[in-house]
């Protein structure tokens, strides 16, 4: 058994340095040398909390560029879902550039609401955030030079300073990030997320008559990935930096499970029924292993010890190297959690 352990730990740490090699390769990036217009889209609802970040984000960029008029370069959008919170008066109050803010009468869901955003983009050129992310002064500046044929994938960051728990709550998203340009430094394109997407809004609706998921609440991002792939047209992915936006982890549990339905609603195809059982085996084979070397069984450290180092690739800086180490404890316990919790938890009212 211990032979089989250590083979299966080899090759994840093999997938883990092929990974961190497409990862080097997937962050060059060469700015266009004139700003392009774009069309900023933010669907919401319910932001009142969270929203604010993203607002200062965009008024510290508005300080810091004024001089060279950079916002004449940007169309920004605001669709209310239905909000039955401040969202709208948050915006109002507290936005100091030239926006607009369409209020949808009924809830219709975040792709409708991103869809009744292309449609009213007055640019060919789309970015869609998410509500509750932030970003550094010069994100939009850069953003304006970012090539964009059809689709462009950009980074996303989650992270809490302050909380260990909702650090280890992160962690599957470092994975996912990993996992995203670690592809796509070898021109696969599975992954992106809607929270910092660049795409064509000529693109976007000729996806529409080929996407079939109009069914399902999630997904806005890895259909239009899957479409786009599906067309055969261009896609770009720079994980720099400076294209860097942050979104905070869930708050608590509750929030985490709902998350976690939603990416499972839509990562339903064979790589991703692959990835999962992969997932389940090693966190198997390291409470295995765990509970060898508890019977004094010490070999056992080896595989474990392979484990983490592999993992510890998939992360850069200290902090969250030593958050996961944590996560090798913590992590077969959330899943059981997590597993146990699916077909009992209620879908989740608010959507991000």
């Amino acid at each position: 058994m211990f032979n089989i352990v250590l083979v299966f730990f080899l090759i994840q740490l093999t997938v883990s340095i092929v990974l961190y090699v497409g990862y080097i390769r997937s962050k060059k990036f060469r700015p266009l040398n004139t700003p392009q217009n774009t069309t900023i889209i933010v669907p919401f609802k319910n932001e009142a909390e969270r929203i604010l970040p993203l607002i200062q984000s965009i008024n510290k960029s508005a300080i810091a560029y004024k001089k060279i008029s950079l916002f004449s370069h940007f169309q920004f959008i605001f669709i209310d879902d239905h909000s039955q919170d401040d969202s709208v008066e948050v915006i109002l109050n507290n936005l100091d550039i030239s926006f607009q803010i369409v209020r949808l009468r009924n809830t219709k869901g975040k792709k409708y609401a991103i869809k009744k955003g292309v449609e009213l983009s007055s640019y060919n050129r789309i970015l869609t955030l998410d509500a509750d992310v932030k970003f550094e002064e010069n994100y939009l500046d850069l953003i304006s030079k970012t090539p964009c044929d059809a689709l462009t994938i950009l980074p996303v960051n989650m992270t809490s300073k302050k909380n260990i728990l909702r650090q280890l709550f992160s962690v599957e998203f470092w994975f996912l990030q990993r996992l995203t340009f670690g592809l796509s430094g070898f021109k696969k394109y599975f992954l992106c997320n809607g929270a910092n997407l660049l795409f064509t809004k000529s693109v976007f609706n000729q996806t529409l008559k080929t996407r079939q998921d109009a069914n399902l609440a999630s997904g806005d991002d890895l259909f239009l990935l899957q479409s786009v792939n599906t067309l055969e047209l261009p896609i770009n992915a720079f994980n720099t930096p400076q294209l860097t936006v942050t979104t905070p982890p869930p708050f608590n549990i509750t929030t985490l499970i709902n998350q976690r339905k939603r990416w499972i609603t839509k990562m339903k195809d064979l790589s991703s029924v692959f990835g999962g059982l992969f997932i389940l085996i090693s966190n198997g084979l390291l409470i295995f292993s765990l509970y060898k070397i508890v019977n004094f069984e010490n070999i056992y450290f080896i595989p474990i010890g392979i484990k983490i180092l592999s993992e510890l690739l998939s992360v850069n800086g200290l902090r969250k190297k030593i958050i996961i180490i944590l996560h090798q404890l913590y992590y077969p316990i959330y899943l059981g959690i997590i597993l146990f919790s699916l077909p009992f938890c209620s879908t989740e009212k608010k959507w991000h």
